[in-house]
């Protein structure tokens, strides 16, 4: 018995000496950085951007996540995709208790094992940048592959929320499962030989929560592509309807992965108030003749929410959901009045992608209030906050008065289209100048220790 666990002790340690030696071998002179996220590429364009820039930085650069076929990561194909299958996760979500535990587990393994065997695949690389959340498992698998495979390469977190509150959002998920969580993302955390933070409010909490001194905020920021001005396709113009195209109607669109964490029952409440103003006798302020709110975007949650929309009578009041290609989302955008934000932080310490977005494109959002909001959404400047159905509804109708030419909605499109509107407020200046340093100074740091 002894013999056998000693050749077996054996036969890892070779291994591992030869995995080192064949990645150390197959340099090519370019930097290498591989991103990894435990997640829908297509559903995470802040860590994409990362990947893009990384590629204009003339690094190689490996792209780990769910990918679906056909998916286009850069013009030219210049970054590698590997797609990781996901583990079925829909019935560890609905289960509780000791099953949870249980079958939560089972899941971690699944995508740890296959995340293992795929970053044991790559060759000897000089940064691991991970997306969080989600950090299970990938923090431990990447830390584990690291010391193995790629021992002068460095960790680099960036952070867009907090994992275990993502997880503490779910009333089916035990407090102790929550607990073991958020000391898991704590302790393996600090692995790290840099982190990136989304907002001021999540520096200053990994700093003062996590013990995490060496954290940079990397602001999230539009691409030049979002900009006003654009003309709405014509196929979308035809589809939506003839007030849109005179100018008698108004258009507001929002995005959303339909997960959780974007709460639509609001909105569903507040349609009939704001069909029952549209309806009312014109008085003193004239209402445009319909508002049409499109939805875009896929999700496990949008047919529960069509369900519920379909159950409404509304008059002047259009819900369209739909999927767009990326060319005619901005497009959408940039022709619409107004933009809405439902995404309603798990933490209160990270931001709405899809505000940026609207924010680039010149248009006012409405959002949710919350602590960090306020880093991006300034309430009466460049957006409105509320906290009710009632107050989406009455910032709505207030945006409507007086159509076309409103005071509200004109002054704050005023403002949000000069929000982003210098070339340093974009987001590859933002990435050139606090990103770029850390990457290429850390590959520095450790070739001078390795020399």
């Amino acid at each position: 018995m002894l013999i056998v666990l000693g050749i077996a002790v054996l036969s890892i340690a070779v291994l591992c000496v030869l995995v080192r030696y064949i990645g150390l071998r197959t340099r090519n002179g370019r930097l290498r950085a591989t991103v990894v996220v435990l997640g829908d590429v297509e559903r995470s364009p802040r860590i994409r951007r990362q990947a893009v820039e990384l590629v204009d930085d003339d690094w190689e650069v490996t792209l780990v996540g769910y990918i679906e076929p056909g998916s286009k990561l850069k013009d030219g194909d210049s970054i590698d995709g590997f797609t990781l299958r996901n583990a079925p996760y829909g019935f560890v979500v609905r289960a509780r208790g000791i099953m949870y535990f249980a079958l939560a587990g089972l899941a971690a393994i699944y995508r740890a094992f296959a995340l293992l065997v795929l970053l044991f695949r790559l060759p000897v690389q000089d940064i691991f940048l991970i997306q969080n959340p989600p950090c299970i498992p990938t923090f431990l698998v990447v830390i584990i592959v690291m010391a193995i495979r790629h021992p002068r390469a460095s960790l680099v977190i960036d952070w867009h929320n907090l994992a275990y509150t993502i997880m503490s959002s779910n009333p089916r998920v035990p407090a102790a499962a929550v607990r073991l969580a958020e000391v898991y993302e704590q302790v393996f955390s600090h692995f790290a030989d840099a982190h990136f933070s989304v907002t001021n409010a999540l520096a200053s909490f990994l700093h003062r929560s996590f013990g995490i001194k060496n954290v940079a905020v990397l602001p999230d920021r539009p691409s030049t592509i979002f900009r006003p001005g654009l003309a709405l396709p014509e196929s979308l113009r035809c589809s939506l309807g003839n007030d849109l195209m005179d100018g008698r109607g108004a258009l507001a669109i929002t995005s959303t992965s339909w997960t959780p964490d974007e709460n639509f029952s609001v909105l569903l409440h507040a349609l009939p108030l704001i069909d029952r103003q549209l309806c009312a006798p014109a008085g003193k302020r004239h209402m445009p003749s319909s508002l049409t709110i499109l939805i875009t975007g896929k999700g496990p949650l949008r047919s529960q929410f069509e369900e519920k929309l379909s159950s409404l009578s509304l008059r002047r009041v259009t819900v369209k959901t739909v999927w767009l290609r990326y060319e005619d989302y901005v497009a959408c955008l940039s022709a619409s009045d107004f933009g809405i934000s439902f995404h309603f932080s798990s933490s209160g310490l990270d931001l709405p992608m899809k505000a940026l977005d609207m924010l680039g494109c010149g248009l006012p959002v409405l959002s949710p209030s919350y602590p960090s909001v306020s880093e991006l959404i300034e309430d009466g400047r460049n957006g409105l906050l509320f906290k009710t159905p009632v107050e989406l509804a009455e910032h709505i109708t207030m945006l409507l008065s007086d159509w076309p030419k409103g005071e509200v909605l004109n002054s704050l499109k005023k403002t949000a289209e000069g929000w982003f509107a210098e070339p340093q407020d974009k987001w590859r200046p933002t990435w050139l100048a606090t990103a770029r340093p850390i990457l290429r100074g850390l590959v520095e740091e450790k070739t001078l220790k390795g020399s």
